[in-house]
């Protein structure tokens, strides 16, 4: 017994079983599916204004089953109404549905990202509001008080979704670690840092050091739209 196997370019590849015996001539017809495909589309927006946000960066994932997939299968940036369209989008065998993974980013806002879905023959829509959010705060010579200026201070976190949408490699994606240095009064800023996905609260060990000092650090909590106070 064979497996016959068929595949053409724009088609799904079809196989069936084949027994060949001496002298005998077997007869195996392969219907093959055209391939279809799915569209993303949306308008990503300011969460407090409502205004539309252009050129912000759309990107599309998917986690291959061979391995560990982390960079993006799609990239797009909105326009200046905010809007973006991501024709082409594959979908599984046989053309049914298939999820992806969609993150949206733009200067001055926090990373975010949501699943959805891609249908053959059909637009979904995913819009998004960008939110803004931050850390702020002072660091200071624990025996005099005086500002420590030049601290490092860094916010690390990783993030990923649950497995049902086979997103597995996207725990890279969302393992962040931001920087910065502390001003002359020791106070120092870290914004737009990426939420958890649909704009979801995320929490950050926030890091601080500087020479002949002992580095200290504290978890925190950031929210949509907040700025949260971490002093050392």
């Amino acid at each position: 017994t064979y497996s016959i196997n068929a595949s053409a370019s724009d088609y799904h590849a079809q196989s069936g079983p084949a027994a060949i015996g001496p002298a005998a001539a077997v007869v195996l017809n392969l219907s093959l599916l055209p391939q279809l495909f799915g569209t993303f589309a949306g308008q990503v927006t300011d969460a407090e204004t409502g205004q539309p946000v252009s050129g912000a960066s759309v990107k599309v994932y998917y986690k291959y089953y061979t391995g560990f997939h982390t960079a993006p299968d799609f990239t797009v940036t909105t326009d200046d109404a905010g809007q973006y369209s991501i024709p082409g989008i594959p979908l599984g065998n046989d053309n049914t549905p298939r999820h992806w993974l969609l993150s949206f980013e733009a200067d001055g806002y926090c990373q975010t990202f949501t699943p959805n879905t891609a249908t053959a023959e059909a637009i979904t829509t995913v819009n998004m509001a960008l939110c803004r959010a931050a850390v702020t705060g002072r660091v200071v010579d624990a025996l005099t008080g005086e500002p420590i200026a030049g601290a490092i201070v860094s916010a690390e976190t990783s993030y990923m979704e649950g497995s049902w949408y086979d997103i597995y490699g996207l725990c890279m994606i969302y393992a962040t670690h931001v920087s910065t240095s502390t001003d002359e009064q020791g106070m120092y800023m870290l914004a737009g840092l990426p939420l958890a996905g649909n704009n979801g609260s995320l929490t950050y060990s926030i890091n601080a050091s500087a020479p002949d000092y002992h580095p200290q650090s504290k978890s925190v909590t950031i929210f949509p739209g907040g700025v949260t106070i971490v002093n050392f």
